[in-house]
């Protein structure tokens, strides 16, 4: 409720940017909290919970390629697992900054799950010296893999401007209205 991304969607649909989404939006934890939910506990959540109490109160498609996870950072993986999960509820990834919680090895395993091309978009900081060999990482192994991956890479760091400066251009790369000038 006090972050920027709702207003962002809000003008991406307003300036016909973007088609019309319904975006939940999720509370961020922090690494080592005894309240976090990660891994099997957030794939069910992601994949079947948050999904029915969407449909449940908005008139959304049940069309799986219409829909997109997005994380920022350390919640990269968890995202990564619901997308590619066998409940097949998103056909869209977005990925902001992502953290390094997200490893070779896990990216590797997701790749070898067949049958799944998802649309992805990953927005890297160039000067995020800590994660950016994971973007490229996710970038390469997914595109590897089949996917089609939107790669955006910006001259910043890992820090809350940088997702909040270009969380617009992941919008746009997964749910974008062609111009028509």
């Amino acid at each position: 409720r006090h972050g920027q991304a709702p207003r962002i969607v809000d003008w991406l649909i307003a300036h016909r940017k973007i088609e019309p989404i319904v975006g939940l939006f999720l509370e961020p934890y922090l690494p080592g909290q005894p309240d976090n939910h990660e891994g099997p506990p957030m794939r069910s959540f992601l994949t079947q919970e948050a999904s029915a109490w969407l449909a449940s109160r908005y008139a959304v498609t049940a069309r799986a390629e219409q829909w997109a996870v997005l994380a920022i950072s350390y919640g990269a993986k968890d995202a990564v697992d619901a997308a590619l999960a066998p409940a097949q509820t998103y056909g869209k990834l977005g990925l902001i900054i992502p953290g390094r919680r997200l490893t070779p090895d896990d990216l590797e395993r997701y790749a070898q799950q067949p049958g799944r091309r998802l649309q992805v978009a990953i927005l890297a900081g160039l000067y995020d010296q800590a994660n950016l060999a994971t973007a490229w990482n996710v970038r390469r192994t997914l595109a590897g893999a089949g996917h089609a991956v939107d790669y955006i890479e910006v001259p910043e760091g890992h820090n809350p401007s940088t997702w909040r400066n270009h969380l617009r251009d992941v919008l746009v790369s997964l749910f974008g209205i062609p111009d028509t000038q």
